[in-house]
């Protein structure tokens, strides 16, 4: 919240972009670290860019494709509210 006070943090599992989407649309939490966000390449730049344009910084790591199965797995991000912020490592 912009009066200083904090709302605290959310874990997600969202299997996908579109349920985070959803998450982060809704939530009152400052922080939210989510997994399984399946996200690649331009997938991730575009969930990237609809974040910040909702107010949220994000660092994301992204998913990997199995050897086995060709789909994909994992995938991790953190998303914190602009008024916060967030630094990215080095």
């Amino acid at each position: 919240m912009k009066d200083g006070s904090f709302r605290g943090f959310l874990t997600a599992n969202t299997t996908g972009a579109k349920g985070l989407k959803r998450i982060l649309s809704t939530t009152e939490a400052d922080v939210v670290c989510a997994q399984e966000l399946k996200v690649i390449g331009d997938t991730t730049n575009s969930l990237k860019n609809w974040a910040t344009a909702k107010g949220w910084k994000c660092i994301i790591n992204e998913a990997k494709m199995s050897k086995d199965t060709g789909g994909l797995s994992s995938g991790v991000g953190i998303f914190v509210r602009e008024h916060i912020g967030l630094g990215h490592p080095p």
